[in-house]
């Protein structure tokens, strides 16, 4: 059976899971076990009944509120810090798996280039969530890069396929299907080239876009159309992987999940 493969994107998060997991940080702190430890044992030592109990049980409980009130936003960093953490090592994870999958399928130039891709998109990301903050233009970034990836995995496996169908109109004597394979081939290597291009522009470009900028209005905008820019080229190429991605799917040769040769 072929391989199939999805690349989930980092965002948007999951909002229930980023309450689940704020919930989870405050329940298993010690902060929590010791303030309703300390008020059992301060009730029982006060020899207290049920409802003497419930009263100190009731002021512990609400001064653990006010407490997490206040360290609430820092929760909520540190948890999606976790989460994007979590997805970007599970997106690698199934990247790198990709590329032996592909090479063991005797694809080696394309497990190498896709390999290549891993790394820019750990450079990326690695830069973008170094002082874990989350921000729009990280979050459009992100998004963006995984499309990429995500479209290179579909072009590198049409160009299996197509290596599989060459290699049988090559002794067919089809000199049009030929041609139209040979075509589609330069296609899906044009565009690996030209995502590999925005891809590594980025990597090579991204401290300068995040850095703070002391320069003037005119530079600081400058260097906003440089982003602007490769922020197009990445939606260029997350557009052309959609529509290899309903090119596949109108062909058969994939449906919600993609597959590889």
């Amino acid at each position: 059976m072929p391989t199939r493969f999805r690349l989930k994107p980092t965002f948007p998060l999951d909002e229930n899971k980023i309450r689940l997991r704020k919930l989870m940080h405050v329940v298993k702190s010690p902060i929590t076990g010791v303030a309703f430890l300390g008020a059992l044992i301060l009730g029982k030592i006060a020899g207290f009944e049920e409802w003497g109990l419930a009263g100190v049980f009731g002021a512990a409980s609400a001064g653990l509120y006010r407490h997490w009130k206040k360290k609430s936003a820092s929760i909520e960093d540190a948890v999606i810090s976790e989460l994007v953490r979590e997805s970007n090592l599970a997106q690698d994870s199934e990247l790198l798996r990709i590329t032996d999958e592909l090479r063991s399928r005797g694809h080696t130039q394309y497990s190498n280039s896709l390999g290549r891709f891993v790394l820019m998109k750990q450079r990326i990301e690695t830069r973008l969530h170094q002082d874990g903050k989350i921000t729009e233009k990280k979050k459009e970034i992100e998004i963006l890069v995984d499309s990429i990836c995500a479209g290179v995995c579909d072009e590198l496996t049409e160009l299996g396929m197509l290596e599989r169908q060459l290699t049988d109109v090559l002794t067919s004597g089809d000199q049009a299907e030929l041609k139209r394979l040979a075509e589609r081939q330069t296609e899906c290597h044009n565009r690996v080239m030209q995502a590999y291009t925005t891809i590594s522009q980025t990597a090579a470009q991204i401290d300068d876009m995040l850095a703070p900028s002391a320069q003037p209005v005119e530079v600081r905008r400058e260097e906003s159309k440089i982003l602007d820019r490769l922020i197009d080229e990445l939606k260029e190429e997350n557009e052309v992987s959609s529509r290899v991605r309903d090119r596949l799917r109108n062909e058969g040769l994939a449906g919600d999940d993609f597959k590889l040769p």
